[in-house]
């Protein structure tokens, strides 16, 4: 009887620690997701900003040569 309930309460263990990496990894997505979501709407609420680099400015300027 001894042996039965230490095979039970390693199983359980096992139980226990998969249960819960896959709790850390469901909330990770979840926050991670939220993450994406607010900066997305963020995003869409201004305007489309130019990349500096196709600027040109005083500094910029191609010689050509």
């Amino acid at each position: 009887m001894t042996q039965d309930w230490d095979m039970h309460q390693w199983l359980w263990g096992a139980w226990g620690v998969g249960m819960m990496l896959m709790m850390v990894v469901f909330w990770g997505v979840v926050v991670a997701g939220i993450v994406v979501a607010i900066r997305w709407l963020a995003g869409q609420t201004r305007e489309p900003r130019s990349d500096r680099a196709s600027r040109s400015g005083p500094g910029l300027q191609v010689d050509g040569r």
